[in-house]
């Protein structure tokens, strides 16, 4: 079994913090309540009182109609059940991609949990299939963000350690913090996106086309690059075996068993 750990980032390029804008999106995300995983995945969230034009209630028949044309596609909508069985109350909103970019970092998508009322935002123009794409990738989020906050209802010392880590962690430095702590934020942030995107790909191969989304053999790298790196960190080459480390597990709740001390 591989369990992430800080010795296997890539050391060789370095673990000095990157001088460069950081993730503005990043540290606009909330901790408490469901604070890790709504904090660490980029494309999560958005925090804004009011876009810069108005905010559209959007139509999402045309898109979840093309997923219940695929096998994933219609595990996405059993989620979307499952939360609302649940109690949860589903909407969605579409909003400019220039609005996405400055919340999210990226003109997809995003979501934001307030009480037991979910919105998913997705960015308008984008054709039925890219819509569908964006309420798939946002739902895995949204299911792994509530089962993280779920278990680290248990372990608050884990909850604070990793906030303190995301929130300073630029002006200590990486080496300064328990290692435990930088193994659990960089490896819980590269399982989310590994298993949103993967989610996906899925789709995609199955025929529902995107664009934005899938990634293909190219997947570890890329969460490597716009996720971790931003940390001013890397897992490098072995990218490839965390990938397959995260999507290995079935859920973030196992997951999580294996990142906590």
């Amino acid at each position: 079994m591989i369990v992430p750990a800080l010795e296997n980032l890539k050391m060789r390029h370095g673990m000095c913090i990157a001088d460069t804008k950081f993730m503005g999106n990043l540290f606009k995300k909330s901790f408490m309540p469901l604070m890790l995983l709504g904090l660490l995945t980029t494309g999560c969230v958005p925090q804004f009182e009011k876009a810069n034009g108005d905010l559209m209630v959007l139509d999402s028949s045309s898109a979840e109609g093309l997923l219940s044309k695929t096998s994933t596609g219609n595990q996405s909508l059993g989620d979307l059940t499952t939360l609302r069985n649940q109690g949860y109350t589903i909407s969605y909103l579409s909003m400019s991609s220039s609005d996405i970019q400055s919340v999210n970092g990226h003109n997809g998508g995003g979501y934001k949990i307030s009480g037991s009322a979910i919105t998913i935002y997705v960015s308008n123009g984008l054709a039925s299939q890219e819509q569908a794409h964006v309420i798939a990738h946002e739902l895995v989020h949204i299911k792994d963000d509530l089962e993280v906050d779920f278990y680290l209802r248990s372990y608050p010392y884990v909850s604070t350690a990793s906030q303190n880590f995301v929130s300073t962690y630029k002006t200590q430095g990486v080496n300064n913090f328990d290692q435990r702590v930088v193994s659990y934020v960089l490896g819980t942030l590269f399982c989310t996106e590994a298993r949103a995107y993967s989610r996906n790909q899925q789709l995609a191969n199955e025929g529902l086309q995107t664009n934005f989304f899938a990634k293909g053999s190219s997947l570890p790298q890329f969460i490597d690059q716009a996720y971790i790196a931003k940390f001013g960190v890397s897992y490098g080459s072995y990218a490839n075996n965390m990938a397959s480390w995260c999507l290995s597990n079935s859920s973030m709740t196992q997951i999580q068993g294996q990142l906590v001390w």
